[in-house]
């Protein structure tokens, strides 16, 4: 079990903990949530914050205005402060254990905690996280994380960018003789540093994925980039921290609205549906997961953050693993992001020349063999720009 304390509420804001969240006000008689159970075998859980902005005209609150930030944590025993300076809740570690139980009990007693929140609907958060393990979090958010460290949570917000969208805004920044070395912001380990997220690039046009020897037959199916590059030499050989990666991707698109993330999510799902060879455990286990990824995906963020061209693509022709995954694509329908007959029936619509770019992908020879209109990181490359995105706000 871990527990959160806090010391005050400074400010009105929106607490979350995993997919629950509750509603608190300024100087509330609330010091925190006990009893946050051990899930899985990493027992991660997310606390996450969203202020409640007033509108001063009307004297109305608004709930969904606000950066949304939080921590990712693994057990033990926390407090949360107000820094009035940074204008956010902050977390600490108590070492202090004897102290921490007496003034938790006190709290208890008085009833002004809450307890972790007891409804889960078919265990949707252990299904959520099972595969995500705290040195994979670690190093996603601190590249030099060293093993030995003791902090037992990360900062994450909806405004951190990719490492792959810094190097796209850098190699511009460049170009445009714009750099400056002094801005690069990258992680050094620092829980108030940290502004980027570390994920694995998939780079389905990049030298590594396309052989000279195998061009054609690895533009087509990418099983040997996902199998012999990504899983064995990225991932050491373990097809679980694959799916953690994709998982925590996943969750930080939705309890932060972060777009670098849903980028990710896409294109690691991407690469599995194009390669031919996926595990049949692998793809039960992707199955299971995205169904249930799917239907907690708010409407809200459909527009900006959900690559419908991509799912349509994926569950028509151009997949490999589209009969495989049957909860998926029935969840698509159910989510009204394909439609019932699209395997038979669903074409990608026609490509708007004024709003969006074509991608083409040539060999040597100059023969166009292929198109897509839908984006991802590596999509940029060899533009003048990259786009970038700064944060997701609500309201």
């Amino acid at each position: 079990m871990s527990n959160i304390l806090f010391t005050n509420i400074v400010v009105d804001v929106i607490i979350g903990i995993d997919l629950g969240s509750f509603h608190v006000v300024k100087d509330q008689p609330f010091k925190g949530i006990v009893n946050i159970p051990h899930v899985n075998d990493t027992d991660l859980h997310v606390i996450h914050f969203q202020h409640v902005v007033k509108n001063q005209d009307q004297n109305e609150t608004n709930e969904d205005s606000g950066l949304r930030y939080g921590y990712w944590i693994t057990h033990g025993s926390y407090y949360v402060v107000y820094n009035e300076g940074q204008e956010l809740y902050e977390i600490f570690q108590e070492d202090d254990s004897v102290k921490y139980e007496l003034a938790m009990k006190d709290y208890i007693e008085r009833n002004m905690v809450s307890e972790y929140p007891k409804i889960d609907e078919g265990n949707r958060w252990g299904i959520l996280s099972n595969k995500i393990n705290w040195p994979l979090v670690k190093t996603i958010v601190f590249p030099k994380y060293r093993h030995g460290k003791e902090e037992r949570f990360v900062f994450v917000d909806s405004s951190m960018t990719t490492w792959e969208e810094n190097e796209l805004l850098r190699r511009t920044l460049i170009k445009d003789g714009h750099y400056n070395s002094d801005n690069d912001g990258d992680n050094d380990g620092d829980n108030d540093k940290n502004r980027l997220f570390h994920y694995s690039p998939i780079k389905f046009k990049s030298k590594e994925a396309m052989r000279d020897d195998y061009k054609m037959e690895d533009f087509q199916d990418k099983s040997y980039y996902f199998n012999e590059i990504i899983i064995k030499q990225k991932f050491k050989g373990k097809e679980f921290n694959y799916i953690g990666e994709l998982q925590y991707s996943y969750l930080n698109l939705i309890l932060f609205g972060n777009y670098g993330s849903s980028l990710q999510w896409h294109s690691m799902i991407e690469l599995v549906c194009r390669s031919s060879q996926v595990s049949k455990e692998f793809i039960g286990n992707l199955d299971n997961i995205l169904s249930v990824e799917l239907d907690l995906i708010p409407i809200e963020y459909r527009d900006v953050l959900i690559n419908e061209k991509l799912w349509i693509s994926l569950f028509t022709n151009d997949s490999f693993q589209k009969e495989n995954l049957p909860k998926t694509h029935s969840m698509l329908i159910k989510c009204h992001i394909i439609e019932q007959d699209s395997s038979e029936t669903q074409t990608l619509p026609q490509q708007d020349e004024e709003s969006e770019e074509e991608e083409v992908i040539s060999f040597n020879d100059g023969d166009e063999i292929g198109t897509v209109d839908y984006h991802r990181l590596d999509s940029s490359e060899d533009e003048d720009g990259p786009t970038i995105v700064g944060g997701i706000y609500y309201g």
